[in-house]
């Protein structure tokens, strides 16, 4: 999948309902963000945000298999991305500085995403609600973000 051989710099994998492999990654080389499927003997791929970075990718699979990306994008920030029938649609969710670092990506019963990831040390919570990203991050008893999270 990768034929220039550089190392990936995120990788994410899960499998459909009949057991196909689907990845999401980031090359090194390009920083192009990519998705890929194994069909009998060969694997798919398209770019999915060409120098897009790619950085703590997490990939799930919707209701009707339609793959989903958070990711650590360009600039930096936490990007979230999406494949309809036709193409790939990929945005900002969260544009703050040292955003998206370990983004952690579920899908509810209503296929809405909900994305846990850090924002320099702060933990975050943001889902989808049909319109707009609701930030649903932990408060501490002031309602100010919860303590720092102690990074190594």
């Amino acid at each position: 999948m990768n034929p220039s051989g550089f190392t990936n710099l995120g990788t994410s994998i899960v499998t459909d309902s009949v057991g196909v492999p689907h990845l999401a990654y980031s090359l090194r080389d390009s920083y192009d963000l990519k998705y890929g499927f194994r069909r009998a003997s060969a694997w798919h791929t398209e770019v999915v945000a060409p120098r897009g970075g790619g950085l703590y990718v997490s990939l799930k699979l919707d209701s009707i298999e339609r793959p989903r990306i958070a990711y650590m994008g360009p600039g930096p920030g936490l990007w979230y991305a999406s494949r309809d029938d036709a193409s790939w649609t990929a945005g900002v969710v969260d544009a703050g500085p040292d955003c998206g670092g370990y983004a952690s990506l579920a899908l509810d019963s209503q296929d809405r995403p909900r994305i846990a990831y850090l924002c320099g040390n702060q933990l975050r919570h943001v889902f989808w609600d049909g319109t707009r990203w609701v930030d649903v991050s932990p408060r501490g008893p002031t309602g100010a973000p919860a303590s720092p999270i102690p990074c190594p």
